[in-house]
């Protein structure tokens, strides 16, 4: 069967007097070519007000008279259910941008000081498989390889600051039994460019980091439960280089972190 999901969004945009209307269309066809092939292909077009590529907590580009940023998004995906009730997804996405805000991530001047607006784009391959928690044991492991470009002027493209080619997931989530359940993630991708504005594709160090939950649950009366959950974000404590500072002496790496998180909660349903 042949399926097809549309919709329409509106908003209007005010800030400092100006005013942006904006209409928002988008679009979903899937295909089931036979039981364990899907086709699927979706596109859509978004905007948003001015902002930093980093989202920071009351850090923003004010005003709307540069204009909103727009991004028309396409993917096409071939969606494969194979043995163990693993599915495996093949993604090609194409993004184009306009309006863009990029900033030098580590810089002294507040607040932040973005470029004048960009065109870009981004576009790329994923490769993921995927298997929800059945019996004993889930998983989901997705690779991406893309390329983020720029265009500050008229017939030049560059990689854009934070262009991370390749990008590898994989998580598994495991059920040892008595209500006893833990997940470990693994996150690794290439580092940013050493000097994005020289052309050079020299980079800086890759990022890798685990991540690791265990839960305690007890059940009754249906589907009613708590539990406790134990989670830390970052337990290998990794750092992440984000710039070089150059001087007479040689190079020092700028790091972030490392930014570790470890929690306790609890959690009901009913």
């Amino acid at each position: 069967p042949l399926d097809l999901e549309g919709g329409l969004r509106s908003d209007v945009y005010t800030s400092a007097g100006v005013i942006s209307p904006v209409v928002e269309p988008r679009a979903r066809v899937s295909w089931a070519a036979t039981d364990r092939v899907k086709l699927m292909t979706s596109h859509g077009l978004a905007h948003q007000t001015p902002a930093y590529l980093v989202p920071m907590p009351a850090v923003a580009i004010p005003g709307l008279r540069g204009g909103l940023q727009e991004a028309l998004q396409s993917s096409f995906t071939a969606e494969v259910s194979t043995w163990y009730g693993i599915v495996a997804d093949c993604t090609l996405f194409r993004g184009v941008f306009s309006n863009l805000s990029d900033f030098v991530l580590v810089q002294s001047d507040f607040p932040l000081k973005s470029d004048r607006g960009l065109r870009g784009a981004a576009n790329g391959l994923e490769l993921s498989l995927r298997r929800p928690l059945r019996g004993r044991f889930g998983m989901q492991v997705s690779y991406t390889f893309s390329r983020s470009t720029r265009e500050p002027e008229r017939g030049s493209t560059r990689l854009g600051s934070y262009d991370r080619t390749h990008v590898l997931n994989v998580a598994a989530l495991f059920d040892l039994g008595k209500g006893w359940s833990a997940g470990l993630r693994a996150l690794t991708y290439t580092g940013l460019l050493r000097d994005p504005a020289s052309g050079s594709e020299e980079r800086l160090p890759a990022f890798s980091r685990l991540d690791a939950r265990v839960e305690k649950r007890w059940k009754w009366s249906g589907r009613r439960y708590f539990a406790v959950v134990a989670e830390a974000l970052n337990a290998t404590a990794s750092r992440e280089t984000v710039a070089l500072r150059c001087d007479d002496q040689g190079c020092t790496p700028r790091n972030i972190g490392p930014l570790t998180m470890p929690s306790l909660g609890v959690e009901g349903g009913f």
